[in-house]
């Protein structure tokens, strides 16, 4: 989807409002309700769950951190090879996370259950919605998690297309996500934001990419 919206010169303008029909009708009318419904059934007994959760994130900060490493490496050994695809991969990854860290900030948002951190949550406090700008230590909105996995993913498809990478993309957005909401660690808004935002990332960066090279490929006469 990325590939093909960036090699089109149409970024995902025209999915933003509905991505955003999609957190309103679910911040007021689903959020409260799965997080009840997974709670009752005790899901987190299920450790497969917890694998499809956290595996993707864990997988890209492992990537992040080997890349960075790697590539500082053959820069100080003077290569010229820095900004290869990996690099871009790493980088969007960072950006995506930047943002999410700052989005968090911003919203402040109650979590579904209380964790290591003793932030106030919906199952623990009864407390549900947004505390405001800077007055959560941890906020719940957008899942980091999510968005890590979909910049690492989509970033991976955009630099290497082929039926395979698309098969894995989807395979592993959805698990995280369906991870992420069973194990209630983050509402379905929550969710939706992540997603959204990590597309929007690899969507903007990769058509700058794209303009970039065309611009070097086709300079003006």
């Amino acid at each position: 989807m990325a590939i093909q919206l960036v090699r089109r010169n149409q970024p995902l303008i025209w999915l933003i409002p509905l991505f955003f029909i999609a957190i309103f009708i679910s911040y007021f009318y689903l959020d409260r309700t799965i997080v009840y419904f997974f709670n009752g059934i005790d899901t987190r007994q299920y450790r497969l769950l917890t694998i499809a959760a956290e595996g993707v994130p864990a997988l890209a900060v492992t990537f992040i951190v080997i890349m960075l490493l790697v590539h500082f490496y053959r820069y100080f050994c003077h290569s010229k090879s820095l900004l290869s695809p990996w690099i871009h991969i790493a980088i969007i990854c960072c950006i995506s996370n930047y943002i999410k860290s700052l989005l968090k900030k911003l919203f402040g948002r109650y979590f579904p259950d209380t964790w290591f951190c003793d932030n106030l949550s919906l199952l623990e406090n009864d407390m549900y919605g947004f505390a405001g700008a800077y007055k959560l230590t941890n906020s719940s909105m957008p899942s980091g998690h999510l968005t890590l996995a979909t910049a690492f993913l989509l970033g991976l498809l955009f630099f290497f297309p082929s039926r395979w990478m698309r098969g894995v993309a989807i395979a592993g957005i959805l698990l995280t996500f369906l991870g992420q909401l069973s194990l209630y660690y983050h509402f379905l808004s929550d969710l939706l934001a992540g997603l959204l935002l990590g597309l929007t990332v690899v969507t903007i960066y990769t058509e700058f990419l794209t303009r970039i090279k065309n611009s070097s490929a086709n300079p003006a006469s």
